[in-house]
């Protein structure tokens, strides 16, 4: 007697168990979206030492980085959108669907992206997205095609070809060579960083110091003969200076009708550019493991100790924490 294929499938217990732990999977995939919303809203990962919730989910539960991208593209989308929510926890649209289409869905097209995304492959919903922002249907990304060459792939505007083509015409004029457009790329980075980048900038500002101090010690050797009243005034103006860099404030009372001031004096930017050569433009926080964070966005200068409490503006008192870590310090110093 011939078989149907459902008695088939049903003669093969491997295949049972696979059904099964599929449905274990979407069951699951679901359940860990729900509770990443939750961490999310309540910051909860900040007191287990993670500054965000990417290197939560990357670094403490342990998934790859495009598995962590994409639970927290969902389950951030799906709160902002409840249509979505809904059709994700009804078991109607997978993850790896909703992921699709987080680029472009609102509360207004959300019914017309979740029909398609059912049912069209994955080509055809990236033509859909891609007629909605152009800019999601090419993903920006970034892989190592060797040990010292990493593909770039993402789409610009034509205004910004255009501009990289000129500077190109520009550097093979200037060097007299060909310049490709990896070089005018590398021409371009460079000059930003060496006119933007704090830790560029304070390694030019100090070593310009340096010179001016050699080149003072040598101009004092040869006016030894200066009297030592005009030595005491200069020490006297250097100590005044290091006073006027550490103080944390200005308090001047007034009697009468004259207010009372109560001004925080700005770091000097001598001490700023000494703390980002210490710190090299990056977050000081370490967790319990003595991991340092590695982030290098939205950085701050904290007090170790707090101005109210009598901190200054010495190097010693001055640390680098991103903003997360920022917060996270003063929460716990509260």
């Amino acid at each position: 007697m011939d078989k149907s294929n459902k008695d088939l499938f049903t003669d093969y217990p491997l295949h049972n168990k696979a059904l099964e732990l599929a449905k274990d999977f979407k069951r699951i995939e679901i359940e860990l979206v729900e509770i990443i919303q939750k961490i999310d809203a309540s910051k909860i990962f900040r007191k287990l030492d993670f500054a965000s919730l990417y290197e939560y989910v990357s670094q403490g539960l342990g998934l790859s980085e495009s598995v962590s991208y994409s639970l927290i593209n969902v389950s951030r989308k799906s709160m902002a959108v409840p249509e979505l929510k809904l059709a994700i926890v009804q078991g109607s649209l997978s993850i790896s669907q909703a992921k699709r289409i987080t680029s472009v869905i609102t509360n207004v097209n959300a019914s017309t992206l979740i029909a398609k995304a059912r049912v069209m492959t994955q080509k055809e919903i990236e033509k859909e997205v891609a007629k909605i922002n152009p800019k999601a249907g090419v993903p920006e990304r970034a892989r190592y095609i060797s040990e010292t060459r990493v593909e770039l792939r993402l789409s610009l505007k034509e205004e910004i070809i255009k501009n990289l083509r000129r500077i190109q015409d520009l550097e093979c004029q200037r060097t007299k060579t060909t310049c490709d457009l990896e070089k005018t790329l590398e021409v371009i980075i460079n000059d930003y960083i060496q006119k933007h980048d704090p830790v560029k900038k304070s390694e030019k500002v100090l070593h310009k110091l340096s010179l001016r101090t050699v080149n003072s010690n040598a101009n004092t050797k040869a006016d030894s003969g200066t009297n030592d009243d005009a030595n005491e005034n200069q020490q006297t103006q250097i100590q005044n200076t290091k006073m006027t860099e550490n103080s944390p404030r200005i308090n001047i009372k007034h009697e009468g009708s004259h207010p009372k001031i109560n001004q925080r004096v700005a770091i000097s930017s001598e001490i700023n550019h000494q703390v980002n050569q210490r710190d090299q433009g990056q977050c000081c926080y370490k967790n319990s493991q003595g991991a340092r964070c590695l982030n290098r966005r939205w950085l701050d200068v904290h007090h170790r100790k707090p101005i109210a409490n009598g901190g200054d503006n010495s190097l010693a008192n001055l640390i680098t924490l991103c903003k997360a870590h920022h917060q996270l310090q003063h929460e716990s110093e509260s």
